[in-house]
């Protein structure tokens, strides 16, 4: 390994490349760089190739595991529920 590449890991950590990257979040690499262009997730230029840190995956992972519906968001009641009894 190159000192410039020894340099970006103590900087960023570990680098993979977009397809790496992709791997591990179990998406295509297409929406791996949809989500660095809206800069969903950040990443480096490195050698003019784009990289992300394994800082950054296991940040997005962890993100993941958060409830997806806030507490203070109602719940859509489900049609079972809404419906009157009838006698």
């Amino acid at each position: 390994m190159s000192a410039t590449l020894q340099e970006a890991d103590k900087t960023y950590g570990a680098l993979l490349t977009v397809e790496e990257a992709a791997g591990w979040l179990s998406v295509s690499p297409h929406t791996m760089r949809a989500w660095i262009q809206r800069g969903l997730i950040e990443s480096h230029k490195l050698f003019g190739l784009r990289r992300v840190s394994e800082d950054e995956l296991v940040r997005i992972i962890e993100e993941s595991k958060s409830p997806a519906i806030s507490e203070t968001r109602p719940r859509v009641k489900s049609l079972a529920t809404t419906t009157p009894d009838r006698a």
